[in-house]
């Protein structure tokens, strides 16, 4: 991590060239793949990879690199600075997929025949996606057919992450696990959980919109939720409501123009029978 925000430093600098001495020798030929990302206040801002002999060095180009990303609106500038968070992925050995793969511990890539597609462990994580819906997501980022993965001409591997970030909450480095906090010792106790059940209550409460839907899948770093909908998810969210409504006259309309719209968008009748 000293060594990425020292890459920026030099950077903006203007020495235009790296200590060896950051590049210790203990680093020497672990020619792994490094990702680096950067985020202002949440929200992404520049990311890149490299791959050099020496680790060290791998994650010095990778941030030089990431500095010239213009994807997200422009690449951070000397003002971002006070506000900068980095978040560094080191790649493991590549195996061909088989039964030991891991949602949250192993990142994936297609190849076939000059196309690539790669996911790292969050895509799994965050879309909770089983293997095969990503499996078919990948060959669609790859360009190719979404059942590509079938074919014994595409070859699918995968590898372990070691995945750990500064962010918005600590200044310490933290690492994640399945792309997780792991807390061994978490303090909590009957009020505490209360207390988180009736900020889940609220949230849900706050995310129903006018035409009785319910947001859900909120992206904080775009600050938007996804436009697509998930049927089981609403349906269970408004099987909640019609529960608190019983205890809350105020919740009943909420209630009623929640089901307008269910009624409205997933149900129909075919003869004698509903659906």
């Amino acid at each position: 991590m000293e060594v990425a925000y020292q890459a920026i430093d030099d950077y903006f600098s203007g020495s235009g060239e790296s200590d060896e001495s950051l590049f210790l020798e203990k680093y020497n030929d672990i020619n792994r793949k490094v990702f680096i990302g950067f985020r202002i206040n949440g929200d992404k801002k520049g990311s890149a990879v490299a791959v050099e002999n020496n680790l060290a060095k791998s994650v010095y180009k990778a941030a030089l690199r990431a500095l010239e990303d213009q994807r997200y609106k422009g690449s951070i500038t000397e003002n971002d600075l006070k506000d900068l968070k980095i978040e560094i992925k080191i790649f493991g050995d590549e195996k061909i997929l088989d039964q030991y793969y891991e949602k949250g511990i192993h990142g994936l890539r297609l190849e076939e025949e000059g196309s690539n597609g790669n996911y790292y462990t969050t895509v799994a994580i965050e879309k909770n996606n089983g293997i095969q819906t990503l499996l078919k997501r990948l060959c669609e980022a790859a360009g190719l057919d979404e059942n590509c993965h079938q074919d014994e001409n595409v070859n699918i591997y995968y590898f372990p992450i070691i995945h750990f970030a500064t962010t918005i909450y600590s200044d310490e480095i933290t690492t994640f696990y399945r792309c997780n906090v792991i807390d061994f010792k978490p303090n909590v106790n009957e009020k505490k959980i209360k207390e988180s059940l009736n900020l889940a209550e609220g949230w849900m409460l706050l995310n129903l919109d006018e035409d009785g839907l319910f947001n859900y899948e909120y992206h904080p770093s775009s600050d938007e939720y996804i436009k697509k909908d998930n049927a089981l998810r609403q349906l269970l969210s408004s099987r909640w409501l019609a529960e608190k409504s019983k205890e809350n006259d105020v919740l009943k309309q909420m209630h009623k123009v929640n089901l307008d719209y269910i009624l409205r968008n997933w149900y129909k009748e075919d003869g004698e029978l509903g659906y």
